[in-house]
C-alpha cells in the first residue's frame, strides 16, 4: 500500500491594498493654493504696511520731495525731509485704507493729519501744495487705470474653484449635480485663471503706456510731476500668474489620476503601516 502524501496546508493569501493614493498630488496643490493666496493678499493689501510695494508712484520736483504710493487698497505719502532739519533726510510716511477716505475732507488734509499722528516727534513739513497737485491725479489713476475689483474677483473666483475641485474630487462622479457643479466650477476656474493673467498684462501694459515716451522705470505725467512703476509687484503678479498655471496643471493631473484608478482611488495614505517591521 503507497504511503499518504502529506499536503502543505495552503497560507492564506494576503490581501493586496488596491487603493491609488492621489494624496501626494493634492497634498502639492495645496501648497501651490497657499502660495498664490499668500502673494496675492500680500499684493491686495501690502501698500497698507509696506510703501515700498505699490503700483505706481507719483512725485514733484518741489523743493521738498513728496512720493504719492497708490496701491490696490490704499495709498501712502511720503516725504524724505524733517522740517526743523532740512538736511536730516528723515523719511515720514503715512499709509490711509481708501474705503476709509472721508467725503467731507480733503485728501491733502487726511493725509496731512496721518503725518501728524505718525510723526509726534517730529515737525512735518509743509507739503500741502504739492499734495494738491500730486493727489487728484494718484486718485484718478487709481479708479480708472488701476481699480482694485480686478484682482481682487480674481483672488476670490480662482481660489473658491480650486476649492470646489478638491470636493468634488470626493464625491461621486455619476450624477447629474456633480456634472452640472463641475461644469460651473470649471467655467469660473477658466474665467479666474484668464483675470490674474489679465490684470498681470494689462498691469504692465498700463505703467509702460504712462511711462512713454521716457526710457526706464520714470515717465512725466505733467511738467514738474513725474510717475514710476515698482517693478516688484509686476514681479510678484507673473509669480501668481505662474504658480497658478503651475496649480492648474494639478488639478487635472489630479482628476486624470481618478479616472484612471476609478474606484480605487483616494485622498487616503496608501502605506499600510502595520505591514512595515522596525528595522531596529
Amino acid at each position: 500500500m503507497a504511503p499518504k502524501k502529506a499536503y502543505r496546508p495552503i497560507a492564506p493569501k494576503r490581501k493586496v491594498d488596491k487603493n491609488k493614493s492621489l494624496l501626494p498630488l493634492f497634498c502639492f496643490s495645496l501648497i501651490l493654493w497657499i502660495i498664490v493666496a499668500v502673494i496675492s493678499i500680500y499684493i491686495a493689501v501690502g501698500c497698507l504696511y509696506n510703501n515700498s510695494l505699490y503700483i505706481v508712484q507719483v512725485h514733484s520736483n518741489a523743493t521738498i520731495p513728496v512720493q504719492v504710493q497708490i496701491g490696490y487698497f490704499g495709498t501712502c505719502v511720503s516725504t524724505n525731509t524733517n522740517a526743523n532739519d532740512p538736511q536730516s533726510n528723515t523719511t515720514k510716511t503715512a499709509c490711509i485704507k481708501h474705503l476709509d477716505y472721508d467725503d467731507d475732507e480733503t485728501l491733502t488734509a487726511q493725509f496731512m493729519e496721518e503725518l501728524a499722528e505718525e510723526n509726534k516727534n517730529t515737525t512735518v513739513p509743509a507739503i500741502s501744495e504739492p499734495l494738491d497737485k500730486l493727489l487728484p491725479i494718484a486718485e484718478r489713476l487709481r479708479s480708472g487705470i488701476f481699480p482694485a475689483a480686478v484682482p481682487i474677483s480674481f483672488l476670490i473666483m480662482y481660489l473658491l474653484s480650486i476649492i470646489s475641485f478638491w470636493i468634488l474630487l470626493s464625491s461621486p462622479a455619476a450624477s447629474k449635480t456633480y456634472k452640472t457643479v463641475f461644469a460651473l466650477t470649471a467655467l469660473l476656474n477658466a474665467y479666474g485663471l484668464t483675470l490674474g493673467l489679465i490684470v498681470a498684462t494689462t498691469t504692465r501694459q498700463a505703467c509702460r503706456g504712462l511711462i512713454f515716451p521716457a526710457e526706464g522705470d520714470t515717465g512725466i505725467l505733467e511738467p514738474g510731476i513725474f510717475i514710476t512703476e515698482d517693478g516688484n509687484l509686476q514681479q510678484l503678479q507673473w509669480v501668481v500668474s505662474g504658480v497658478s498655471i503651475g496649480l492648474q496643471l494639478c488639478i487635472a493631473g489630479l482628476f486624470v489620476q481618478r479616472q484612471a484608478y476609478g474606484s480605487n482611488a483616494t485622498l487616503r495614505p496608501s502605506m499600510n503601516i502595520k505591514s512595515y517591521k522596525l528595522c531596529c
